[in-house]
């Protein structure tokens, strides 16, 4: 019977080291339920705060938005209006270079045709077709002419193109 006692004590010091592991599987179990429970927790308590910060932040993007986008059409309009009068200056200001370019060739025109017309006066020629461009030319930039208060000298020699082509028996229709 002696010799059952150390098998028994075998057993007994093994069912201490399967108790101690229970023990210890069981504490670890407990520990980790403990964390899980603790992650879950502070999981929980982010969620929460991260859903009020992300609403914060979303009400407050929304209203940056609005004063961002009120701003934005404000710039907009301003700009366009600004933009509108460049256009409209420019295009007045296109207006007047293309009247001016207008009558500055006609006067060319106008003194190649008046210089013509009193050669041929002097001579005692006459040229029906050159009157004809002459008294056009008279007609189509009169109008032009008056529209600049600076184009005196033009008004002179149109004025005496006029004269030459209108008010003298040599040049009028036969």
């Amino acid at each position: 019977m002696a010799t059952n006692f150390p098998e028994s004590e075998d057993y007994i010091e093994e069912d201490m080291h399967i108790a101690e592991y229970e023990i210890t599987w069981e504490s670890n179990a407990s520990r980790a339920l403990r964390e899980f429970n603790e992650y879950k927790r502070m999981i929980t308590k982010h969620s929460t705060d991260f859903k009020k910060i992300m609403m914060k932040e979303s009400t407050d993007f929304k209203k940056i938005m609005v004063k961002e986008s009120a701003d934005f059409k404000k710039i907009m309009v301003k700009e366009s209006a600004d933009l509108k009068k460049i256009i409209r200056k420019n295009s007045e200001d296109m207006n007047h270079t293309m009247n001016l370019t207008l009558v500055i060739s006609g006067a060319v025109s106008a003194t190649y045709i008046l210089k013509t017309i009193k050669d041929m006066k002097q001579r005692g020629t006459r040229d029906d077709q050159l009157v004809l461009k002459g008294r056009v030319l008279l007609h189509f930039f009169s109008g032009a002419v008056s529209r600049f208060a600076h184009c005196n000298c033009i008004e002179a020699l149109l004025c005496e193109l006029r004269g030459l082509l209108w008010n003298n028996d040599h040049f009028l229709p036969q």
